[in-house]
């Protein structure tokens, strides 16, 4: 522990850490086994605009077939 620092704030930091390792681990794996390099893929707005008017005609009440739609964004 570092002097001045709360051993809470320590904890607190280390578990961060360690969460944000195990998720870039699960990024790397699933980009690894979706086939698609993520560096490749367009910017999360641009791709945002790319699938909205999708996601819009999938949920429209006229669509032929109503599919239910969920959408998250890590923007």
């Amino acid at each position: 522990m570092k002097p001045g620092v709360a051993k809470a704030e320590t904890d607190e930091l280390r578990d961060a850490k360690k969460r944000i390792r195990f998720l870039e681990q699960e990024n790397e794996v699933l980009a690894e086994s979706s086939g698609v390099s993520v560096a490749g893929l367009p910017a999360p707005r641009q791709l945002l605009k790319m699938i909205s008017p999708l996601v819009r005609e999938l949920a429209a009440k006229t669509a032929p077939v109503r599919v239910p739609v969920a959408v998250t964004c890590g923007c």
